[in-house]
């Protein structure tokens, strides 16, 4: 179960859905996860209304559900605040506190290349065209689905690539038809990247 957050804002004040970073597999026993591991960083938008008294102060604050998990998974539930002052002064910036949010961004997966996809006797196949296939070498291409119930976890992914486009084929879930799936959306990982430079880990589709 992906976490999950509790606001509690002032009047006026709005948030976006939580964006995430891209996650990693899992496998424990018999089971296949979908997660993360060590220090997590989730970025939320906070919008404040269109006008804000001068000097005022707002409570943010929100409760966080978390599980965690090893031999078992474990919930877990905090709640934090903060005090935001309306100032009409630019803000001082902390280092160590831009850099925490500079990696965080890094992290979320981004629109690259153009992605199309296809169902046909039991398999998912994504195919990848970049702008140019040149400099690129994917080898270990990994898909996380949003929608659960999609593919089969323990299956493998098999990539393959012709002279100008991926084709990442995927074992579709046993139960699955496609009228189900009028849509795919998710998250491509690869170690390589998804740019000449290497940059890029993951990308959305």
């Amino acid at each position: 179960l992906a976490s999950k957050l509790e606001w509690d804002l002032p009047k006026g004040f709005t948030v976006d859905a939580i964006q995430w970073p891209y996650p990693e597999r899992f496998e424990t026993n018999e089971f296949v996860n979908f997660g993360y591991k060590g220090k997590i960083l989730l970025l939320v938008r906070l919008i404040p209304p269109q006008t804000l008294a001068e000097t005022n102060e707002f409570p943010i604050n929100v409760k966080v559900h978390w599980f965690a998990c090893k031999d078992q998974c474990l919930p877990g539930l905090d709640e934090v605040s903060i005090t935001l002052p309306v100032k009409s002064t630019p803000p001082i910036v902390d280092k160590q506190t831009a850099e925490i949010f500079s990696l965080a961004r890094k992290n979320l997966p981004k629109k690259l290349w153009n992605v199309s996809a296809q169902f046909i006797d039991g398999f998912i196949s994504l195919r990848l065209t970049p702008s140019s296939i040149e400099g690129f070498d994917l080898s270990d291409v990994y898909f996380y689905p949003d929608q659960a119930g999609i593919i089969d976890p323990h299956a493998s992914q098999e990539l393959s690539v012709d002279s100008s486009q991926y084709l990442l084929k995927m074992t579709a879930s046993s139960d699955l038809r496609s009228a189900q799936i009028p849509f795919i959306s998710g998250v491509l990982v690869s170690s390589n990247g998804w740019n000449d430079s290497g940059g890029e880990g993951s990308m959305e589709i």
